[in-house]
C-alpha cells in the first residue's frame, strides 16, 4: 500500500474517534439540563430523571440547580442506588465524583428495589469511594436494605461530606446484615465527614420480627455506622436503634476521630455497655471535644454517668447558646452555621431559608399553643416536657420541665417567638406572634 493509502487511512480513524467522542459527550450532556461534567462546567441538574442519570457518569461533576421532589417519580423496581460496590477498592462502579447540591433539596424518595430487603448498600448514592457531595438537604427519604446502610451513601471510603443536612428521614436495616447511618454507612480510607446534621430521623439495624421483639442489628449511628471516618462539628436529634455499638454520632469507631460533635439524640436504645450519646463502641481512635444535652436519653434515661468532653457520652450541656456552639464547640459562625428559630431551634446552614423544615412544624401537632394576654399557654403536655421559648434571634427566652398537663410561660414583649416541646418520644415546633 503507498504512503497515501496509510495517510488515508489514518485520517478516517482519527475522524472516526473524533466523531465517536464527540456523539458520547453529545449524549450525556442529553442527559443534563447543561453542562459537559467538568470542574469548571458540571453538569446541571433540574430533575429527577436527570439526577438519576448520575449513575451514567460517576466520575464526573454535578450541579444541581433545583429542589428534586421524587414523590411522583416512577422508577421500575423502585430506586437501586447510583453507585455499586463493584470490583473493589476504586472500581468504576462506585461514586467518585463531585456533587454539588448547591442549597438544594432532594426528598421523598424511597430507597427499596421491590422485595429484595437484603440488598447491601441502599441510600440515594450507593458506594461512594472518592467523591465529593456537599451543600445538600435530604428530606423524608426512606431507606431500607440488609446492610450497610446510609440515607446519603452505604460503604463510603475517601470521601469528602460537607454541609450536608438530613431531614425527617429513616434508615432501616432489616435483613441479617449490620451498619446503618444517618448519613453514611461504614467508612474506610480517608473520609471525612464536616459540618452535617440529622434532625428528626430514625435509624435502626435489623427490625423486630415480631411484636415488641428487641432490636438486634449491629453498629448504628445519627450520621455514621460504624469505621475510621474523621467526623467534625456535626450534631444529631435522631432516634438511634439496634443491640450493639449504638451511637448518636457514630456506632462503631473503629478508629474514627470524632471531634467537637453534639448529640441532640431523642432516645438511643441499645446494649448498655456499647450504647452511648456520642460513640457507641470505640475501638481505638480519637474521641475528644464533644457534648451532649442533659435530656438526651440512653435507653429512657438520662446520662448522669461516665460524661467528659473526651468521653464515649460527651460533656453534659445545659443550654445551647451561640456563644456555646462557638467557643465551646469551635462551630464556624461566620461561613458555615447560623441560628434562625424559623427553621430550627439548631443550627442550620448560611444558606438555609425559612420554610425549609429543620424539626417537625407538624400540621398533626398533639400539643395546643395558644398565645394569651400573658404570653403563651401549653396545653395537652404529659408533664415531663421540656419547653424552650426562642426569640427571633436564638436567643433563649424561657426553659422549663413542665410539671402539668397545661403551662403557662409569661412573654414580657411583643414579637415573634418559637416554642419548642421535646419529650422522650417526639420533638415538635411552633412559631408564635405576641
Amino acid at each position: 500500500m503507498g504512503k497515501n493509502g496509510y495517510k488515508t487511512i489514518a485520517t478516517f480513524c482519527f475522524c472516526s474517534m473524533m466523531f465517536a467522542s464527540s456523539a458520547l459527550a453529545q449524549e450525556a450532556e442529553n442527559l443534563y439540563a447543561g453542562g459537559s461534567g467538568s470542574k469548571s462546567d458540571p453538569y446541571l441538574i433540574e430533575t429527577p430523571a436527570q439526577f438519576d442519570a448520575v449513575r451514567e457518569n460517576r466520575n464526573a461533576y454535578f450541579k444541581l440547580m433545583a429542589d428534586l421532589d421524587f414523590a411522583s417519580y416512577e422508577k421500575e423496581g423502585g430506586w437501586w442506588p447510583l453507585a455499586e460496590w463493584g470490583s473493589g477498592d476504586g472500581a468504576e462502579q462506585r461514586f467518585s465524583g463531585t456533587f454539588d447540591g448547591n442549597g438544594h433539596k432532594i426528598s421523598n424518595l424511597l430507597a427499596k428495589h421491590g422485595d429484595d430487603t437484603g440488598a447491601h448498600d441502599m441510600s440515594i448514592f450507593g458506594v461512594v469511594d472518592g467523591g465529593t457531595i456537599k451543600n445538600l438537604l435530604i428530606e423524608n427519604v426512606n431507606v431500607v436494605g440488609g446492610g450497610r446502610l446510609g440515607i446519603l451513601s452505604g460503604l463510603t471510603r475517601n470521601a469528602v461530606y460537607e454541609q450536608i443536612g438530613v431531614i425527617n428521614s429513616s434508615c432501616s436495616n432489616i435483613g441479617t446484615g449490620s451498619n446503618a447511618g444517618g448519613i453514611a454507612g461504614p467508612c474506610a480510607g480517608t473520609t471525612a465527614i464536616t459540618n452535617c446534621y440529622t434532625i428528626d430521623c430514625d435509624i435502626k439495624a435489623e427490625s423486630p420480627h415480631e411484636e415488641g421483639a428487641e432490636w438486634t442489628g449491629d453498629a448504628v449511628g445519627g450520621l455514621v455506622s460504624s469505621g475510621n471516618a474523621t467526623v467534625m462539628y456535626c450534631y444529631s436529634t435522631s432516634t438511634i436503634e439496634g443491640k450493639t455499638n449504638i451511637g448518636g454520632i457514630i456506632g462503631a469507631n473503629d478508629g474514627a476521630t470524632v471531634t467537637s460533635c453534639l448529640s441532640l439524640n431523642k432516645n438511643i436504645i441499645g446494649e448498655a455497655e456499647v450504647t452511648h450519646r456520642i460513640v457507641g463502641k470505640r475501638n481505638g481512635g480519637d474521641v475528644s471535644d464533644n457534648y451532649a444535652l442533659s435530656s438526651v436519653l440512653v435507653n429512657g434515661q438520662v446520662v448522669t454517668e461516665g460524661v467528659g468532653a473526651n468521653s464515649d457520652n460527651g460533656e453534659t450541656v445545659d443550654e445551647l447558646t451561640e456563644a456555646f456552639y462557638e467557643d465551646d464547640l469551635g462551630w464556624d459562625f461566620d461561613e458555615v452555621w447560623k441560628l434562625d428559630p424559623t427553621i430550627s431551634p439548631y443550627p442550620v446552614f448560611k444558606w438555609q431559608t425559612s420554610g425549609e423544615s429543620g424539626l417537625e412544624y407538624t400540621q398533626n401537632a398533639t400539643y395546643n399553643v395558644t398565645i394569651t394576654t400573658e404570653g403563651v399557654q401549653i396545653e395537652g403536655l404529659n408533664g415531663n416536657e421540656t419547653i424552650c421559648v426562642y426569640a427571633t434571634n436564638g436567643t433563649l427566652v424561657s426553659k422549663r420541665v413542665a410539671s402539668n398537663v397545661t403551662e403557662m410561660i409569661s412573654l414580657r414583649d411583643k414579637g415573634v417567638y418559637i416554642i419548642n416541646i421535646l419529650s422522650s418520644e417526639k420533638a415538635q415546633a411552633f412559631k408564635v406572634v405576641k
